[in-house]
Formats: structure tokens, sequence, C-alpha cells
């Protein structure tokens, strides 16, 4: 069975890059390569009480993940096409489909949660005999084991949202585990009471069969974490907001960057400061609004003046810059259009990624958004944008294999490149920022965003300096 093994690299007298190679060598060399090829995903938890449990989980069972936050429906889906092998924290009657049941195995059980119903304080009806008249929001993809005929359904986006349509009259009831319920009525009070106990559920892991080798060592971390009254103590301390959202004591939620280079300079940066991460990947407008609200706590990679909304500066820190990067236009070849100001642009199409905020972009003619930088070069060449944005680091990444099929020109904006921290992690800006000094100084950060741009100096034989 392989076992993921992850070194804690603490600031001793290594180089930054030895202890960086140290870092990876020892996912490596345990078989599971959470940072190598054999890459574990893993989908988030629907609520944050539990997702804190699931990381403890992971952290004890010493696994390694990327984690994956998306719709439920849509995550249900991935499961079942393997495209994420763990999810938490769910009862195995949620999980009934046939092709669910052909591919899932689950845990033992980490906790007993009660699930409630939840009304309008002022509610006047009655379930057990009003049922039939009554409106039910659900979570949309989610599973219930109703005891009431409801005469209307309406399908939510989230918790959140049943929450908002109980209150706002758009819906009569719905179901919430308690602590989900104290948490979110604590952020956002709304005139809305708990209900009695609609179901007790025996919350677990789910694992795909393919990795069937997970199942021992998670059962095991769950049964030392229950023994030790640990689960019980986090969720306390998510009552109580403690620890954080989204902060497991020695593992933090991060943010997955958005292109491959920065991605690995993202781990190595951590790696050289000592702390360890499950990376989250979502879309970039989802992502922002996880760091404001706590279930992201560290960010890579962006410039300080695209992260301007007003919640999002009232919770974030800046490391220093560790790489600046080019915003440039890029036309698909042979379609290069003058840009000399504003007017210009107003003409044209422009390809951005969604979420992504951009200097001027009030300039921008009509603006065809994409999924991410990959899309942007994608629709120049179906002709559905005149010209996108990209930086020099991903245009160099994104076109090395597609030689003479894109044109990068003019350059709009010089981003210094920084990491985002959460207020509540300032300590961590420390070991953050000297963990970029030792990297640049090694000139590590230029040789893997911009390969073939860095001139390294060496020694000869005979002692003189070389250059390579």
């Amino acid at each position: 069975m392989a076992t993921v093994v992850l070194l804690q690299l603490r600031r001793v007298s290594l180089s930054g890059t030895l202890k960086a190679f140290l870092f990876f060598v020892a996912a490596f060399v345990a078989g599971g390569a959470a940072f190598a090829t054999d890459v574990i995903r893993a989908g988030q938890s629907d609520s944050v009480e539990f997702d804190r449990v699931w990381g403890a989980i992971l952290d004890e069972a010493g696994l390694s993940v990327d984690v994956v936050t998306m719709p439920h429906a849509r995550k249900r889906s991935a499961f079942v096409a393997a495209d994420i092998v763990l999810d938490c924290c769910m009862s195995p009657v949620w999980r009934k489909r046939p092709d669910e049941e052909a591919v899932q195995l689950f845990s033992d059980a980490f906790y007993e949660s009660p699930e409630h119903y939840v009304f309008a304080r002022d509610a006047s009806w009655n379930l057990d005999t009003d049922a039939a008249s009554l409106r039910f929001a659900k979570v949309r993809g989610f599973s219930y084991q109703l005891n009431h005929d409801f005469g209307t359904t309406i399908d939510a986006a989230d918790i959140e949202a049943v929450l908002d349509m109980v209150a706002q009259g758009e819906a009569d009831v719905g179901i919430i585990n308690r602590q989900d319920f104290e948490r979110r009525m604590r952020l956002k009070p709304r005139a809305l009471a708990l209900g009695p106990v609609h179901f007790v559920a025996d919350l677990r892991v789910r694992i795909h069969n393919s990795r069937a080798d997970l199942v021992e060592p998670i059962n095991a971390a769950i049964a030392k974490l229950r023994n030790a009254g640990r689960i019980a103590e986090i969720l306390h301390e998510t009552e109580t907001e403690r620890a954080g959202r989204g902060h497991y004591g020695n593992v933090i939620m991060a943010g997955r960057s958005d292109t491959t280079g920065f991605q690995i300079i993202w781990r190595e940066i951590l790696a050289d400061a000592g702390i360890r991460a499950f990376f989250v990947e979502a879309p970039q407008q989802r992502k922002r609004r996880m760091f404001v609200s706590g279930n992201i706590l560290l960010d890579c990679c962006a410039a300080d003046f695209w992260r301007d909304q007003k919640e999002e500066q009232e919770v974030q820190l800046w490391s220093d810059p560790f790489f600046e990067t080019k915003e440039q236009y890029v036309f698909a070849a042979g379609k290069v259009q003058s840009i000399e100001g504003p007017a210009d642009l107003k003409k044209m199409r422009v390809a951005v990624v969604r979420g992504f905020s951009y200097v001027g972009s009030d300039q921008f003619g009509a603006i065809v958004q994409g999924r991410d930088t990959a899309d942007i070069l994608a629709l120049l060449k179906a002709g559905r944008a005149d010209v996108g944005i990209l930086s020099n680091v991903d245009f160099h990444a994104l076109t090395k294999d597609r030689p003479g099929e894109f044109e990068l020109d003019g350059v709009r904006v010089l981003a210094p490149q920084r990491i985002r921290v959460h207020k509540t992690q300032a300590h961590l800006l420390e070991p953050i920022n000297q963990a970029i000094a030792n990297l640049k100084a090694q000139n590590r950060i230029a040789e893997v965003l911009m390969p073939g741009s860095v001139v390294r100096a060496s020694t000869s034989p005979d002692g003189s300096s070389l250059k390579e």
C-alpha cells in the first residue's frame, strides 16, 4: 500500500533549494507522489465546519491532496468519473445513485451530526400537519432523507442561499446542521429559528474504489482523532472561531495558482518557508470569495492592485514582490491591430479571464470572458475576440508548443507578483518573505517562470568564472 509522507521543513541551516528539494523527494519516495505524478484530488466539504475536520483527517493520515471546490452536483459527477478520488463529509444514505454505488467506498463514521429543520422565526405552521402546503428549499445536488412530503421543492445554489430564501419568505423550510447554522447566523444574522432534528447523519469520508489503498490510513486517522477527542475540539473551535476557517493547525488551505509555472514557485515558497498546505482549486471568482470568507488563507499569485474590492482589502496582507510580470496584448497571428489608447480598445472585443481584475477594463469595447488563461488563446483562435490580455509568463508557457500561432504586443501594465495572506495569518508573512528572498537569491524564480532568461555563473576547474 502506497503511503504519502509529508516532510515539514523548518528553517535550519539548509539552503532554500535544498529544503525545497527534500520536500519534493519526501513525497516522491513515499510512493504517493502528491507533488509528483500521482496527485490525489479531493473534494472540499460543503460545510465550512466539517471542512476543518476533513483537513485534520487528511493531515493525520499523512496525505497531501489538491482540494477541488465545485458546485455540489458537479462534484458528485466528478467523483463517479474519478476526477476526484476522495470526498467529505456525508452519510452513505445520501449517495444512493447506482453510478455512485458502483465506484464508492466509505470510511468509518467520524461524527454523528444532527440535521435540523430551519424556518422563519415567526412561522406559525405545523410541520406535521402542514407539510403539503410548504415550500422546501434544498441545495441543488444534495440528497435528503425526507420524513415529510412537501408541496413544492425549490433548488438553491448552496446552503447560504437556502437560509436567505427562508429568511426572505421565498421558501418556508430548509435543512441544515447545527454547527453550520450557528456560524452562518453569527456572520449574517437573519430572523430564523432552528427546528426539530430531521436526521442524524453518520458522517464519513467517501473513497473512490480505484484508491482502496486509502481506506486503511483514513480509518486509522479517524480512530486516532476520535479517541483523542480532537474532532469534537475542532468543531468547538469552529463554533467559537478560535482557529479561523480553513486553518488546520499544522496545515493551511491555500489557493492553487492559475498557471503551472507559478504553481511550481508557489509550492517552493511554501516548502522553503516550512508551511504545509492543501491547495484549493477553484474558478478565480469563487477563490476570491473564499479568501474573503476565510476558507482560503493564502493565495498566489497576484499584484495588489488586482485585488481592489473593499471586502478583500479589509482582510488581506501582502508579501514582498517575488517577480514582475508584464501584462501584454496578444493577437492571433497576422491579426495584430494598433492600440494607441482607449479609443482603439473601445472598438475591440477583449478576451479576459472571468474573475480577474484588469486595469482600465472600463475602456474595453466588448468583454469576452474565458474560464482560464488558455481560453484567451482559444477565443482568439476562434475569432470570437480581437485581442486578449495575458502576462508574458503565461503567454510563453501556453505557446511554447504552438510557435507562430499568436503574437505578443505592447505592455499594458507591469505587475509585481506577491503572495496574499489573510490577516488572521499575519505571522506567516515573515517566513514567506524570507523564502522569497532565498529563492530570488538563487535565481530560482526567474529560472522557472522564464526559462532560458537566466544567465548563471559557475566556476571552471582553474577557479575562473564561466557563464552558462
